[in-house]
């Protein structure tokens, strides 16, 4: 069951890669007092983070194993905490 959830959170993390890589337009309204090439750089880059944690979930998965899971879990949460902080920060 474990393994079917951390295979979930990689793919919905895989899919906020794609977007935040792919779409990344539909972010730079939001952001201010920065170019739009700078806004666009901080978004890929997050995108290619994302991209990365989700890759290392499906080997999580893969693995089945409780540490690499709960490690897993963590490194999304943090990334999505950094994230988020990141760009309320660039929003304001």
């Amino acid at each position: 069951m474990i393994r079917i959830l951390v295979l979930l959170l990689a793919v919905v993390t895989g899919v906020a890669s794609y977007y935040l890589m792919k779409k990344s337009a539909a972010f730079l309204p939001l952001l201010k007092k920065e170019t739009a090439t700078e806004s666009q750089q901080f978004i890929e880059r997050f995108g290619r983070y994302y991209l990365i944690i989700a890759i290392l979930g499906v080997l999580a998965a893969i693995f089945n194993r409780p540490l690499l899971s709960i490690g897993f879990i963590f490194f999304v949460l943090l990334l999505s905490t950094l994230f988020s902080l990141t760009f309320a920060k660039k929003m304001s």
